[in-house]
Protein backbone atom coordinates (compact mmCIF):
# COMPACT_ATOMS: atom_id res chain seq x y z
CA UNK A 1 0.00 0.00 0.00
CA UNK A 2 1.54 3.55 -1.17
CA UNK A 3 1.99 6.16 1.43
CA UNK A 4 -0.17 9.07 -0.06
CA UNK A 5 1.90 11.87 1.22
CA UNK A 6 -0.51 15.47 0.53
CA UNK A 7 1.34 17.74 -1.51
CA UNK A 8 1.78 21.38 -0.15
CA UNK A 9 -1.05 22.40 -2.52
CA UNK A 10 -3.54 20.08 -1.21
CA UNK A 11 -2.68 20.97 2.44
CA UNK A 12 -3.55 24.95 1.90
CA UNK A 13 -6.62 24.32 0.05
CA UNK A 14 -7.63 21.48 3.05
CA UNK A 15 -6.57 24.78 5.56
CA UNK A 16 -8.89 26.90 3.37
CA UNK A 17 -11.37 24.82 3.39
CA UNK A 18 -11.62 24.32 7.11
CA UNK A 19 -11.21 28.16 7.43
CA UNK A 20 -13.94 28.85 5.32
CA UNK A 21 -16.07 26.42 6.71
CA UNK A 22 -15.48 27.65 10.30
CA UNK A 23 -16.53 31.31 8.89
CA UNK A 24 -19.48 30.07 7.47
CA UNK A 25 -20.40 28.30 10.84
CA UNK A 26 -19.26 30.91 12.65
CA UNK A 27 -21.73 33.15 10.92
CA UNK A 28 -24.64 31.29 10.83
CA UNK A 29 -24.93 30.70 14.32
CA UNK A 30 -24.50 34.63 14.66
CA UNK A 31 -27.38 34.83 12.66
CA UNK A 32 -29.52 32.51 14.73
CA UNK A 33 -28.75 33.66 17.89
CA UNK A 34 -28.67 37.39 16.88
CA UNK A 35 -32.10 37.01 15.25
CA UNK A 36 -33.23 35.29 18.56
CA UNK A 37 -32.51 37.85 20.47
CA UNK A 38 -33.09 40.87 18.45
CA UNK A 39 -35.67 43.30 20.22
CA UNK A 40 -39.24 42.67 19.48
CA UNK A 41 -39.96 46.37 19.16
CA UNK A 42 -38.02 48.13 16.31
CA UNK A 43 -35.63 50.92 17.57
CA UNK A 44 -35.61 54.05 14.67
CA UNK A 45 -32.02 54.23 13.27
CA UNK A 46 -31.78 55.76 10.30
CA UNK A 47 -28.25 56.46 10.45
CA UNK A 48 -27.41 52.59 11.22
CA UNK A 49 -29.15 51.75 8.17
CA UNK A 50 -27.11 53.73 6.11
CA UNK A 51 -24.25 52.94 7.72
CA UNK A 52 -24.34 49.31 7.45
CA UNK A 53 -25.90 49.90 3.86
CA UNK A 54 -23.07 51.40 2.76
CA UNK A 55 -20.33 49.28 4.57
CA UNK A 56 -22.25 46.01 3.11
CA UNK A 57 -22.12 47.16 -0.65
CA UNK A 58 -18.88 48.49 -0.44
CA UNK A 59 -17.50 44.76 1.07
CA UNK A 60 -19.53 43.28 -1.53
CA UNK A 61 -17.63 45.45 -4.22
CA UNK A 62 -14.50 46.12 -2.72
CA UNK A 63 -13.51 43.08 -1.31
CA UNK A 64 -12.71 41.29 -4.79
CA UNK A 65 -11.32 44.46 -5.89
CA UNK A 66 -8.61 44.37 -2.79
CA UNK A 67 -8.15 40.83 -3.48
CA UNK A 68 -7.53 41.18 -7.02
CA UNK A 69 -5.38 44.48 -6.38
CA UNK A 70 -2.82 42.13 -3.27
CA UNK A 71 -2.62 39.31 -6.46
CA UNK A 72 -1.65 41.69 -9.14
CA UNK A 73 0.77 43.14 -6.39
CA UNK A 74 2.60 40.33 -5.40
CA UNK A 75 2.77 38.40 -8.36
CA UNK A 76 4.06 38.19 -11.36
CA UNK A 77 4.72 35.74 -14.19
CA UNK A 78 8.15 34.80 -12.71
CA UNK A 79 7.32 34.63 -9.56
CA UNK A 80 7.24 30.47 -8.26
CA UNK A 81 4.50 28.35 -7.85
CA UNK A 82 4.94 28.34 -4.02
CA UNK A 83 4.85 31.70 -3.35
CA UNK A 84 2.07 32.75 -5.84
CA UNK A 85 -0.10 29.97 -3.57
CA UNK A 86 1.21 31.89 -0.58
CA UNK A 87 -0.20 35.39 -1.98
CA UNK A 88 -3.49 33.38 -3.06
CA UNK A 89 -3.76 31.90 0.58
CA UNK A 90 -3.27 35.77 1.67
CA UNK A 91 -5.40 37.35 -0.08
CA UNK A 92 -8.23 35.16 0.10
CA UNK A 93 -8.01 35.50 4.22
CA UNK A 94 -8.67 39.24 3.50
CA UNK A 95 -11.24 38.83 1.25
CA UNK A 96 -13.30 37.03 3.63
CA UNK A 97 -12.07 39.23 6.84
CA UNK A 98 -13.84 41.79 5.05
CA UNK A 99 -17.19 40.21 3.51
CA UNK A 100 -17.37 38.31 7.45
CA UNK A 101 -17.07 42.13 8.93
CA UNK A 102 -19.53 43.27 6.92
CA UNK A 103 -22.17 40.47 8.19
CA UNK A 104 -21.24 40.69 11.30
CA UNK A 105 -21.47 44.47 11.96
CA UNK A 106 -25.32 43.50 9.75
CA UNK A 107 -26.09 41.25 12.65
CA UNK A 108 -25.05 43.26 15.43
CA UNK A 109 -27.29 46.21 14.01
CA UNK A 110 -30.12 43.96 14.03
CA UNK A 111 -29.43 42.72 17.85
CA UNK A 112 -29.58 46.84 18.68
CA UNK A 113 -32.35 47.81 16.93
CA UNK A 114 -34.38 44.64 15.99
CA UNK A 115 -34.57 45.99 12.05
CA UNK A 116 -35.17 43.04 9.63
CA UNK A 117 -33.37 45.04 7.38
CA UNK A 118 -30.32 44.66 8.67
CA UNK A 119 -31.12 40.68 8.33
CA UNK A 120 -31.78 41.06 4.76
CA UNK A 121 -27.95 42.53 4.63
CA UNK A 122 -26.46 40.29 6.25
CA UNK A 123 -28.07 37.71 3.48
CA UNK A 124 -26.73 39.74 0.84
CA UNK A 125 -23.41 39.36 2.23
CA UNK A 126 -23.42 35.71 3.21
CA UNK A 127 -24.60 35.27 -0.37
CA UNK A 128 -21.38 37.18 -1.44
CA UNK A 129 -19.42 35.17 1.04
CA UNK A 130 -20.61 31.73 -0.29
CA UNK A 131 -19.67 32.86 -3.88
CA UNK A 132 -15.93 33.53 -2.52
CA UNK A 133 -15.08 30.09 -1.54
CA UNK A 134 -12.00 29.11 -2.33
CA UNK A 135 -10.69 26.07 -4.95
CA UNK A 136 -8.27 25.07 -6.84
CA UNK A 137 -10.15 25.89 -10.21
CA UNK A 138 -10.28 29.21 -8.87
CA UNK A 139 -6.55 29.41 -7.76
CA UNK A 140 -5.35 28.94 -11.02
CA UNK A 141 -8.27 31.33 -13.41
CA UNK A 142 -7.02 34.30 -10.39
CA UNK A 143 -3.46 33.53 -10.70
CA UNK A 144 -3.61 33.16 -14.05
CA UNK A 145 -1.10 29.95 -13.89
CA UNK A 146 0.99 28.63 -17.18
CA UNK A 147 0.20 25.02 -17.66
CA UNK A 148 3.66 23.86 -16.14
CA UNK A 149 1.92 25.04 -13.01
CA UNK A 150 -1.04 23.78 -13.35
CA UNK A 151 0.39 20.52 -13.38
CA UNK A 152 2.72 21.06 -10.61
CA UNK A 153 -0.51 22.28 -8.87
CA UNK A 154 -2.57 19.17 -9.30
CA UNK A 155 0.75 16.85 -8.25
Amino acid sequence: MPNHIPTQTALLFRSLSLIFTALVIGQLAAFVIFFQLKPTIEQPNSTLQFVAGLFAVGAILGAPFLYLSLLRKNINLNTPLEQKLRSYFSANLVKLAILESAALFCLVCLLITGKLTFAYLFVAVFFSFMLHRPSPAKCAADLQLSEEDKRQMVG
